[in-house]
């Protein structure tokens, strides 16, 4: 049974999970709501402080929440949870979620087929929290207080998510290395390509990531890894060289995008 989380402190969570309700017909059952076997919670922390989540039982999280960014530019994102350094943003130092890598793609894929906003949609590499022992995934919209209302972009995100969790579609899994944090080479591949990617680990934190670190990236996937796809001009000459010792110590084919 999958579990769909907001937070009373996060507008656009609520936004979107106002939407579930009325879009969806879910009913309130005591201290959540429910659709069939799809519960949708309400959290009083902060999102990305939930760790009381941790070892809740459940197939799958689906954080829905708000991105906020420097720019304020107008977004729809979605990404898998977790720390590659420190935890400045809840979660676990050095220590990222499961990811579902299909499901980031068909969520992603929806989010930008149903875009009628003229908003950016994209990818993010693994950042924040909670940690959780599911495979997890944040939907967002960004970046600023009259985007979080924005009716309409509540209504997307509440329809991707459902398109999403409906979906039985299975595609091959990679995890992506290099590039910045909002992973424009890995967003172009999960649009326009036949893979997946669950756990994005960009440029500045390739120079100091350990090997157990990085072998998470291929191995806390609720898919099997299948391949690294590596943003060859995301890294300098050092970090690839990094990067494709790691890869071979750990048997891993890469590609580059």
């Amino acid at each position: 049974m999958p579990t769909l989380v907001f937070s009373s402190q996060d507008i656009a969570g609520k936004n979107i999970a106002d939407k579930l309700i009325k879009l969806f017909n879910f009913e309130k059952k005591e201290d959540k709501w429910m659709k069939d076997e799809l519960e949708l919670i309400q959290v009083e922390t902060k999102i990305v402080d939930a760790e009381h989540l941790y070892d809740k039982e459940t197939d799958f999280f689906v954080f829905i929440s708000k991105h906020r960014s420097e720019t304020g530019k107008p977004c729809l994102t979605a990404h898998t949870p977790g720390n590659w350094g420190a935890a400045e943003l809840g979660g676990k130092p050095k220590q990222v979620c499961p990811c579902f890598p299909s499901k980031l793609k068909v969520v992603l894929r929806e989010l930008n087929s149903l875009n009628d906003l003229g908003w950016q949609v994209c990818a993010e590499v693994d950042h924040h929290g909670p940690l959780t022992k599911a495979p997890a995934l944040f939907v967002e919209i960004g970046s600023t207080e009259k985007e979080w209302q924005n009716a309409r972009a509540g209504e997307i995100v509440a329809s991707a998510v459902m398109k999403m969790l409906s979906s039985n579609e299975t595609f091959p899994a990679a995890f992506g290395i290099g590039g910045g944090h909002y992973a424009p080479s890995f967003t172009k591949v999960i649009l326009e390509k036949e893979f997946a990617v669950g756990h994005m680990l960009p440029k500045y934190y390739i120079d100091g990531i350990e090997l157990e670190g990085f072998r998470q990236g291929v191995e806390r996937s609720k898919e099997k890894t299948e391949l690294a796809l590596l943003d060859w001009k995301g890294m300098n000459k050092e970090q690839r060289e990094k990067v494709l010792n790691f890869l071979e110590v750990l048997g891993v084919r890469y590609e580059k995008v």
